[in-house]
């Protein structure tokens, strides 16, 4: 039998006996230089790694072709040749490999003989054992030692299509099996994920657990003006971050302590209700959900659509700086305005309630002087008439007395006073229900039910002696 060793060609350490080459490479075999087509470029990236060693005999460095055989092992081994430790997935033969000057290339592929585990993060070893000349008929000269596997082969494990998987064996402590270095890079980015598909998705995070916090994907930053997850969309229907939850939240943000749990989720939504984003903040000035436009006029900070519910529905004070638009109705226990108390602007607010009626009311008022019969024809906004119906009128006299009255009721959006004195002052308001369009498709009703998910809760239960429970 001839003996053969596998030499280094490191310059520093003359008495090793093996060069070792890994870098990922295509996933098919005979890979020629200018890869599989020989189209000038690699094909796509699969589970194969190219090996590259030198091979001599008792005469200088092997010439010809050789057969070779590898297996993998989870330890070095002992002995000529060496033993010990468990192989991992079968062996895998190499025949008629050239060996020019004792130099020779293989490609390897032992994650498609053992699935996945061939490489998860614990140690392997090459064992390595050469005929020659190829297709000869005697045995395999087993090399010595076995050759240890280092990073790069582990790239394969993030190839596309593949399933990583670890586990964090101490709670709230160490990271799982994948743990991305720094970028330092202005503008770089720790993780790139892309996908073509239109249906799939780039990053894909699972919390299996059905208790505690287990998070799915978790983002955080120390940045004073960075983000812990920060999603863009380009398309023209595109979503920056979309959350679905069939049953629970399908967004949910913290602004102060953690954790934090939504104490009052169940009264805001009547008792069994679900959340698409649900925004908390436990600090004095914080906010929960925050909205911000710069676009212009008829841009949204906040936008809230729903063509059967609530677009949008506050448990609490609701305070408008600046104007409030809303297209729909607003529902609440009372309505108020708030400004700066105009004799202590600084230090004070001014409160007012608004009058409130079960008719979509409009109030108008004036006073006018009467002429030399007593007389005065009040002149209404030039759309009075058809924003408005059904007139409700009131007069009083200002410095005397006398018999007022409507002469004449709105008509050409004017009105007329009579039955008083000449040049006396008199105080008159008008009150119509409106009739444009909207109101008249959105009639307030008065009295309703409350729906099935709202039945036994309520909108002030301290107010009820003796209050009801909270649901």
């Amino acid at each position: 039998m001839k003996h053969y060793r596998l030499l280094a060609v490191v310059a520093l350490v003359a008495c090793m006996t093996l060069i070792l080459t890994v870098s990922l490479a295509q996933a098919q075999t005979g890979i020629s230089p200018n890869g599989p087509t020989g189209g000038g470029g690699p094909g796509p990236v699969g589970a194969s790694f190219t090996y590259q060693g030198r091979l001599k005999n008792a005469h200088g460095p092997v010439n010809g072709n050789c057969d070779f055989q590898f297996s993998l092992w989870d330890r070095s081994g002992t002995g000529t040749p060496p033993t010990g430790g468990i192989q991992i997935g079968a062996v895998e033969t190499q025949t008629n490999v050239a060996v020019t000057d004792g130099l020779f290339n293989v490609v390897l592929n032992f994650t498609g003989a053992f699935g996945p585990t061939a490489f998860q993060g614990d140690g392997r070893w090459l064992q390595i054992a050469v005929r020659c000349p190829a297709g000869g008929v005697g045995l395999y000269a087993t090399l010595s030692p076995r050759q240890p596997l280092w990073a790069t082969p582990y790239a394969v494990s993030l190839m596309p299509g593949a399933t990583i998987s670890g586990s964090v064996s101490d709670q709230g402590g160490n990271y799982g099996l994948l743990n991305l270095k720094n970028t330092y890079a202005q503008g770089g980015h720790a993780l790139v994920a892309s996908t073509y598909s239109p249906t799939s998705t780039a990053i894909l995070g699972l919390a299996h657990a059905t208790t505690g916090f287990a998070n799915g994907i978790s983002g955080s930053t120390s940045s004073s003006e960075g983000s812990g997850v920060f999603g863009t969309g380009l398309g023209a229907s595109g979503k920056g971050v979309t959350g679905f939850n069939p049953t629970g939240m399908g967004v949910y943000g913290i602004n102060g302590s953690w954790p934090a749990q939504p104490t009052n989720v169940q009264r805001i939504l009547g008792g069994n209700g679900q959340i698409g984003v649900y925004g908390l903040s436990t600090v004095a000035d914080g906010a929960g959900v925050m909205g911000v436009a710069d676009g212009g006029p008829s841009a949204k900070g906040v936008f809230g659509y729903s063509h059967s519910g609530y677009a949008g529905y506050f448990d609490g004070n609701v305070r408008a700086v600046g104007h409030l638009t809303v297209t729909g109705n607003i529902y609440g226990a009372a309505k108020y305005f708030l400004i700066d108390h105009p004799l202590a602007p600084a230090d004070k607010y001014l409160v007012h309630t608004s009058v409130e009626s079960p008719d979509m009311k409009n109030v108008y008022d004036g006073v006018v002087v009467l002429d030399k019969h007593g007389e005065a024809v009040v002149t209404l906004p030039a759309w009075f008439e058809a924003l408005n119906r059904d007139f409700r009128y009131q007069l009083t006299c200002i410095g005397g007395y006398a018999p007022v009255y409507i002469a004449e009721e709105v008509r050409d959006n004017t009105f007329k006073i009579a039955g008083g004195k000449p040049g006396l002052k008199v105080s008159w308001q008008i009150t119509g229900i409106r009739q444009d369009p909207w109101a008249n498709d959105h009639r307030i009703p008065v009295e309703s039910d409350k729906p099935a998910s709202e039945r036994g809760t309520y909108l002030y239960p301290q107010g009820y002696d003796p209050a009801p429970e909270v649901k």
